[in-house]
């Protein structure tokens, strides 16, 4: 929810998780399970290749800040080869 007066095309800060073995990892817990995480959709890590890696930002304490307004698509690669794209 967006607060009083702000904008829906200001910046807002997006934090994900890992789900892995039953449990929620958050932020640096995360880490150890992600590959990569990037703008964009993927299916292959050589879609992902020469994509920045937002993952950092993505599992750090703020999140990974944008304009999400006109929509975004955020691929995250785990180690363990599965991918996941969300808009």
């Amino acid at each position: 929810m967006k607060a009083a007066g702000a904008s829906a095309s200001d910046i807002y800060y997006l934090t994900a998780c890992v789900h892995h073995n039953g449990s929620q990892l958050e932020g640096a817990e995360a880490l150890p399970y992600v590959e990569k995480a990037v703008l964009g959709h993927c299916e292959t890590i050589a879609d992902a290749a020469g994509k920045e890696d937002i993952t950092a930002k993505l599992f750090g304490e703020k999140g990974y800040g944008a304009d999400f307004s006109g929509g975004i698509t955020i691929t995250v690669i785990l180690k363990e080869g599965y991918f996941f794209s969300e808009q």
